[in-house]
């Protein structure tokens, strides 16, 4: 490690060490997007794991960790507690093996189908708020619900 490597990390960890939220810790905003939170831990767990630090430094940096991993647990339960359910889930357009679906809400959407007979769902993620499910059943009856990925609940059932 060079001298401004060992500079930028003395910085990381005194920044972690002096946070006063868990905001700070990450340097992130409040209310940022989870996806946020996830990238800035990552980067800042590489910078400062114990494992990856001069031996006269890990002291500090396995507190930091410690600091770093709750900041992460608390923001990332937060914004699942937090994610509204989509709204007006709806099927747009159909056809004998096709559906459309669409619905309102922010983003990532996590969205789950079945067949009426069967008690299993099926799922994907997506980023839009609308959705075309292909090769479908003929005939058969199915159930769609949609909830944003961060974990809120779940839309309606159509």
């Amino acid at each position: 490690m060079g001298r401004g490597d060992e500079r930028v990390l003395r910085m990381a960890l005194r920044n972690v060490l002096r946070a006063t939220s868990h905001e700070d810790a990450l340097g992130v905003t409040r209310g940022c997007p989870a996806a946020d939170v996830t990238e800035a831990y990552r980067d800042m767990a590489i910078l400062c794991h114990p494992d990856k630090v001069a031996a006269g430094l890990r002291g500090d940096a396995g507190v930091a960790m410690s600091r770093l991993n709750a900041a992460r647990d608390a923001l990332l339960s937060k914004s699942r507690e937090t994610a509204p359910p989509p709204q007006r889930l709806r099927v747009v357009a159909r056809s004998a093996t096709s559906l459309d679906l669409a619905w309102d809400g922010a983003g990532p959407f996590e969205l789950q189908w079945r067949p009426a007979s069967s008690p299993n769902w099926l799922g994907t993620r997506l980023s839009g708020n609308a959705c075309r499910k292909k090769n479908l059943a003929g005939g058969a009856s199915y159930t769609f619900r949609v909830r944003a990925a961060a974990g809120s609940a779940w839309s309606r059932v159509v």
